[in-house]
């Protein structure tokens, strides 16, 4: 337990969490602004919102997390973009799939809790199970991230 603590404690961890914090909101904002604003379906909205947001990812990760200076830029950044066509794309596509239409119960409790706060003014059903589910799946992409990135796209060569 305590080596998984210094690991995740670790500089390189900590710029991981505050890059995919600010990719995170960069994502949110932008499937917000397309699925509860615009009215877009949920599917293309988060499909756009996660291509806006892997272009700043693969930047940021890069220079900052993994502080690459490697000249096999277009290697890394086909790696990059393939890991993550697979871990937001499909890993998170299909947990935001799962969560909305399949496997409803976590998402359908999240807003009996935002109801029995006092919260039902505050935010829409729609705008809790969108985002609800995005959390959910947000999870599952992050955690394939780090780790296709850390072991495959940015490794020490």
């Amino acid at each position: 337990m305590k080596k998984h603590m210094r690991a995740a404690l670790r500089p390189q961890s900590v710029r991981f969490v505050v890059v995919g914090a600010a990719n995170t909101i960069i994502d949110f904002v932008v499937l917000n602004l397309l699925a509860t604003v615009m009215g877009f379906p949920r599917i293309p909205s988060n499909i756009v919102s996660m291509t806006v947001a892997m272009t700043f990812s693969f930047i940021a990760n890069k220079r900052l997390v993994f502080k690459s200076n490697s000249d096999k830029s277009r290697r890394q950044a086909a790696l990059f973009v393939g890991g993550t066509l697979i871990g937001l794309y499909v890993i998170q596509t299909t947990a935001i799939y799962l969560f909305t239409e399949v496997w409803t119960s976590p998402v359908e409790l999240v807003i009996e809790i935002e109801h029995a706060l006092g919260l039902g003014d505050v935010f829409t059903d729609d705008f809790v199970y969108t985002n609800t589910a995005k959390v959910f799946a947000t999870v599952f992409s992050l955690i394939w991230n780090y780790n296709f990135y850390k072991r495959v796209v940015f490794k020490d060569e």
